[in-house]
């Protein structure tokens, strides 16, 4: 008997162990593997645009004054996105029907598509939809929120 083992196999095996554990069986020599191939980022969704300083008069479907230079800044960033289709939607307060408001929505779109078109994006990247009194984005009780209503966004089309 060894230190309370039976035989010495059992010291010797466990002292091997200890030795080899420490060996490679691979070779040293080998290249590294590559590198994993870098993933892309995801590509940023286009961009939406509520138009802010495009509001229409009450009752109205023609452009104020003011619309054009912001319009123009749109039209320059959807020429630069050729391949992205976009809705135009047309917004109204909610005084009058609603089947008239949703006509007077639908040609506040088409009056922002015809400028945008007029300016150079493709008639074929924009649709146009009038949803009315349906999504005000402010209180319709005050003539303030009447007027923010009273507005024309700009979306992309999923």
């Amino acid at each position: 008997m060894f230190c309370g083992f039976p035989n010495k196999t059992l010291p010797l095996a466990g002292a091997m162990a200890l030795l080899l554990s420490g060996c490679s069986m691979t070779d040293k020599n080998q290249p590294p593997p590559p590198a994993p191939e870098p993933v892309a980022a995801p590509t940023p969704p286009p961009p939406s645009y509520v138009i802010k300083d495009v509001n229409f008069d009450f009752d109205k479907a023609t452009l104020k004054p003011m619309a054009s230079q912001v319009l123009d800044g749109v039209a320059s960033e959807l020429q630069q996105q050729p391949g992205v289709p976009y809705e135009v939607g047309g917004h109204t307060d909610s005084i009058g029907s609603t089947r008239y408001n949703q006509d007077l929505s639908e040609r506040r779109a088409g009056t922002v598509r015809d400028y945008l078109v007029g300016r150079g994006v493709s008639g074929s990247q924009l649709s146009t939809r009038g949803y009315g009194e349906s999504m005000p984005v402010a209180s319709n009780k005050t003539a303030e929120g009447r007027a923010e209503n009273r507005r024309v966004e700009i979306r992309p089309v999923k």
